[in-house]
């Protein structure tokens, strides 16, 4: 009946990709969400624009990179993903009160912000704070899903918090832990509130939440280059 079933060895820890680490998980989210750009399965590197029109414009300091994101991208409910998804997003893994975004909050923590340029929200920019050599690949085409803001964020309380409140406790605390001594003394009402909303269960469960990033309209290169990746005999 053109059904394919899988089986797979335990249910999945959550769908929410920022707040699970468990192989089951990922495969899932891997198929709902999208990042950035993608890994060409046949030469192993992150060179395939995805939810991007083309790579970004790296600057000589390796501190900033410009993303232009295609216009025909749409969440599952129509509405179309924009840069201040992007913002969210990053937002949403950066902050330091939902522990359980820890263990992948780490590959992006050299950067320190990303904004629209001149208001284009097709067209973000991301600025580090340290020169971070696997910036591309852990967290461009890895760690940094891309989710729905409207969906995730209905009362907008990441507008609430800015990169620096950000800043002043993940930079701060340079090499070491952030702990909950550090937390305490840069307690942050917005950052706090939205890290209780995003660690509820059913974010992680309820259809409502779990939307992804397409199906969506593929120009020529860029199908075959999709085709290119699914029939590769090592995907």
């Amino acid at each position: 009946k053109n059904r394919v079933v899988e089986w797979e060895l335990s249910d999945f820890q959550a769908l929410n990709p920022f707040n699970s680490t468990d192989a089951n998980s990922t495969y899932a989210e891997e198929q709902i969400f999208d990042r950035l750009i993608a890994i060409d399965r046949k030469t192993m590197e992150y060179n395939v624009p995805w939810l991007a029109e083309a790579m970004p414009v790296e600057s000589a300091d390796h501190l900033s990179y410009d993303f232009h994101l295609r216009k025909d991208v749409k969440w599952a409910d129509g509405k179309p993903l924009t840069g201040e998804d992007v913002i969210f997003s990053l937002k949403a893994l950066k902050n330091p009160f939902n522990v359980l975004s820890a263990q992948k909050r780490v590959y992006v923590d050299a950067i320190h912000s990303v904004e629209l340029v001149d208001n284009d929200p097709y067209h973000v920019r991301f600025t580090l704070w340290k020169p971070y050599f696997l910036v591309m690949q852990a967290a461009f085409g890895d760690a940094l899903y891309i989710l729905p803001k409207h969906l995730f964020d209905p009362k907008a309380l990441t507008d609430q918090y800015s990169w620096d409140d950000i800043a002043v406790i993940v930079e701060g605390a340079g090499n070491k832990q952030i702990d909950s001594v550090m937390l305490a003394k840069h307690k942050n009402a917005a950052m706090s509130e939205f890290a209780e909303f995003f660690s509820k269960a059913e974010l992680s469960r309820d259809p409502k939440y779990i939307q992804g990033s397409g199906p969506y309209k593929l120009d020529e290169w860029k199908t075959q280059q999709f085709v290119r990746l699914v029939r590769n005999p090592n995907y």
